[in-house]
């Protein structure tokens, strides 16, 4: 078996409901991506990938990369409309949504990250975005942080664009500090974090 080392930082939490699906994806459809280990052998991508693979005794095939080249999995024993493979391509992306930002963390590594000179879209949050996490109200931001858009006349209503990226699992929670901000309507998708809220 391989000698890989899990990432202690990692900023994702897994839950049990997808650490079963992730093993159980492994075990009935097979390995459908490789992971990604830095030089130290510690585990940059795919942690719990590599940590149920090695329960089950599947064997890791090592290749050295620096990042220029795209690796390509081909798995032979998958044909167009195989439900196996239709399967697969849906376990890939089901499995990732059953797990969980660990929010401090999170907003540890963006920290360090926003010091340095990598751009920040290049790990999926835009620079608006890390700057809330990294604000110090609970849930991205206080007031003083809003951008405002311009009256359209004098003495006309303002109206409020804003967004907020919302650091809880919890619905409910996310609804108390939109009330005591004084926000109303808002729309934000089943599996995001991030919500557009438009005040008149």
């Amino acid at each position: 078996m391989s000698n890989y080392k899990l990432d202690p930082n990692n900023a994702r939490k897994h839950t049990p409901r997808n650490e079963e699906s992730v093993q159980k994806s492994l075990n009935d459809l097979g390995a459908g991506r490789s992971i990604v280990v830095d030089n130290d052998d510690v585990v940059v991508a795919g942690n719990t990938v590599y940590e149920k693979a090695e329960v089950l005794g599947i064997k890791t095939k090592e290749i050295e990369a620096d990042g220029s080249e795209l690796v390509v999995v081909v798995r032979d024993d998958l044909t167009p409309g195989d439900p196996k493979r239709d399967m697969l391509a849906i376990a890939d992306n089901r499995t990732a949504e059953l797990a969980q930002w660990d929010f401090d963390v999170l907003a540890e590594q963006i920290g360090q990250i926003m010091e340095s000179e990598v751009p920040i879209p290049a790990m999926g949050f835009t620079a608006a975005e890390a700057a809330l996490m990294m604000s110090d109200d609970e849930f991205g931001g206080g007031d003083e942080d809003l951008p405002v858009a311009p009256a359209s006349a004098p003495g006309a209503q303002k109206t409020k664009n804003f967004i907020v990226t919302i650091v809880s699992e919890e619905k409910a929670r996310v609804e108390v500090w939109l009330s005591e901000h004084g926000l109303g309507d808002n729309d934000f998708g089943p599996n995001s974090h991030t919500m557009v809220v438009i005040m008149e």
